[in-house]
């Protein structure tokens, strides 16, 4: 569709555009010991460790023209606006940020699956124990952007900018399966709840926080 095409997603957009999107992501870690290995495993190192850390994502997009619906930047969701839904707000130009600041919980632990069908009182020797690697997060964040347009009817009416926020807490439980011969796997649980900070999200009557819960398997 060309620019101004009933069937446009925006009347005043463009489908010959350019735009810039920048990404940075920075995460320091105290580093009591480092990441487990596979000596580490091999040792039955079964004493836990913790490490602090910062983590910060900002994201910036920039148009000097309208753009169509699917080129904007949206905000929302797990990205930017935890407390909100994903999406609810979008620009032809943006900025993101977010800062978390948690501990990490790093261990591992034996399972004796090889064994089970011994009786109740034996136990199993070293060679037949697996030791399997997980880690637990806790954290709290903030977050929050703003979104611009460039359509002049937008600017006509000082609706071409707006912005959202969010504050909360969340967690992630990993956990890594050592399994002979079979694949690597990685089980993941990242539940999270958040306050939306100055404007309420269209979707909630009040102030009330949002709980989500992301679940994954990784090969």
């Amino acid at each position: 569709t060309g620019k101004g095409a009933f069937l446009a997603s925006r009347p005043e957009a463009d489908p010959e555009f350019y735009k810039l999107n920048i990404d940075m992501n920075f995460k320091w870690e105290w580093r009591q010991r480092e990441t487990p290995s596979q000596d580490w495993i091999d040792q039955k190192l079964e004493t836990p460790f913790n490490r602090p850390f910062i983590s910060t994502e900002m994201a910036f997009q920039g148009s000097p023209v309208p753009l169509l619906s699917p080129e904007e930047y949206a905000l929302g969701g797990r990205l930017f606006g935890r407390s909100y839904a994903p999406g609810v707000i979008s620009g032809d130009s943006a900025m993101a940020g977010k800062l978390e600041v948690g501990l990490k919980h790093i261990g591992a632990c034996t399972f004796w699956a090889e064994c089970f069908h011994l009786p109740f009182k034996e136990k199993c020797s070293d060679e037949k124990s697996v030791l399997h690697e997980y880690d637990i997060t806790g954290f709290g964040f903030v977050e929050g952007g703003y979104v611009f347009n460039q359509d002049e009817s937008l600017k006509a009416s000082h609706k071409n900018r707006d912005h959202l926020a969010s504050i909360g807490f969340g967690s992630t439980y990993r956990f890594r399966p050592k399994m002979n011969g079979g694949p690597d796997l990685q089980w993941a649980v990242d539940p999270s709840i958040a306050w939306p900070l100055g404007a309420k999200p269209a979707d909630q009557t009040g102030q009330s926080p949002k709980i989500g819960i992301n679940i994954a398997v990784q090969y």
